[in-house]
């Protein structure tokens, strides 16, 4: 299971399901969060779920965040749907903040039992009036944050979103050429070093370069390149298989 990084203590320590095979996730607002924020904290609840579901854990997701226009965002940006509750409708194994104007030294997890572990996620800022840029996959935006770390503060232009796309678009064509080659199983090298770094406080940006490093290592097979990329996808959530089939 994941391991996330204690800002107070400077340790790290394993995320720990009250329940074993199930985790509990809620996300909510700090004071003054924008939009932006909060899509951005659902994004690092949505990994984390998706992370422990690929290791077979029923997940339950929850969230204090009643934004229609937030929510259609979510959609676009492959987060899985949560329930809303004002409140924590339990204990909760992961509490992921929104950065916000007043964000608690301590998180909720001090002040409430319920709470078991919490993390913060960074700011972002993106320029302009909307939450997804005009003309672009909305996925791009999803690949752009996964190349910051969750905690650091982020400025999303239209140059990194464009930079995003185009990377994706990218692997969704190696991806399309690698299908018509025979199925070969999975590599289990990259395989092993993507999911060490994801479970190093969700470690993104070192996952995404061994992908990008398997993509250019020759030694690799085809259909194992494919399938390796295919299920990691789970956790990505890229649409990497889009342009399976379709006729180029």
């Amino acid at each position: 299971m994941i391991r996330f990084h204690d800002p107070r203590t400077g340790g790290t320590s394993q995320l720990r399901p009250a329940r074993p095979g199930s985790l509990t996730t809620y996300t909510m607002a700090a004071p003054g969060s924008t939009q932006a924020a909060n899509l951005r904290a659902l994004l690092v609840a949505d990994l984390a779920g998706r992370v422990a579901a690929e290791r077979g854990n029923q997940v339950s997701r929850w969230h204090a965040m009643a934004d229609s226009v937030l929510w259609d965002a979510c959609r676009e940006l492959n987060i899985y749907p949560c329930e809303f509750s004002a409140d924590p409708p339990g204990p909760v194994d992961l509490t992921v903040v929104a950065h916000g104007e007043a964000m608690a030294g301590t998180g909720p997890g001090r002040a409430d039992a319920r709470h078991q572990r919490w993390i913060a996620a960074g700011a972002l800022i993106m320029p302009g009036t909307g939450l997804l840029a005009d003309g672009e996959d909305p996925l791009a935006l999803r690949l752009a944050l996964l190349t910051a770390s969750y905690h650091t503060d982020v400025r999303v232009g239209a140059g990194d979103i464009a930079a995003a796309a185009t990377r994706l678009r990218s692997w969704r064509a190696l991806v399309a050429g690698w299908a018509g080659h025979p199925s070969r199983p999975m590599s289990r090298r990259y395989l092993t070093e993507v999911s060490a770094a994801i479970d190093d406080d969700l470690d993104f940006p070192t996952a995404l370069r061994h992908l990008d490093a398997l993509a250019a290592d020759d030694l690799v097979p085809a259909g194992a390149k494919f399938e390796t990329f295919a299920h990691l996808d789970q956790v990505l959530g890229l649409d990497l298989a889009r342009e399976v089939g379709r006729a180029g």
